[in-house]
């Protein structure tokens, strides 16, 4: 690929690798005798919501609070065009990405709801 880092692989390693090291830390800091496993942490993991939603690289990241939850609340899709030289350019966002707002053809955002 002439140029992987258009393709998103980075940002959103980078925010899974953060979403983790963040984690453990939470649990490090709150619960220290508790021994670091699978499931401790992603019980912390499920505990980045609302205040502590992680505004990252791809987008923000927040679990809604639900420990079964596996994917993000209201996760950022970018649409792009690439014109006749290969040269891509947003043409709008669906979800969230700090305070900007997403495009009005998207679908309501879930947070808050319910």
């Amino acid at each position: 690929m002439a140029s992987s880092s258009l393709d998103g692989h980075a940002s959103l390693a980078f925010d899974a690798v953060r979403l983790y090291v963040n984690a453990v830390k939470q649990l490090r800091e709150e619960a220290p005798g508790m021994p670091l496993t699978s499931a401790a942490v992603w019980h912390a993991i499920s505990g980045v919501h609302g205040d502590k939603a992680l505004d990252g690289e791809s987008g923000m990241i927040d679990f809604g609070g639900d420990v079964d939850r596996q994917v993000p609340l209201d996760k950022l899709i970018s649409v792009q065009h690439v014109d006749g030289l290969g040269q891509p350019s947003q043409v709008g966002f669906c979800g969230r990405v700090g305070a900007r707002e997403q495009a009005l053809w998207c679908p309501a955002l879930e947070v808050g709801r319910g």
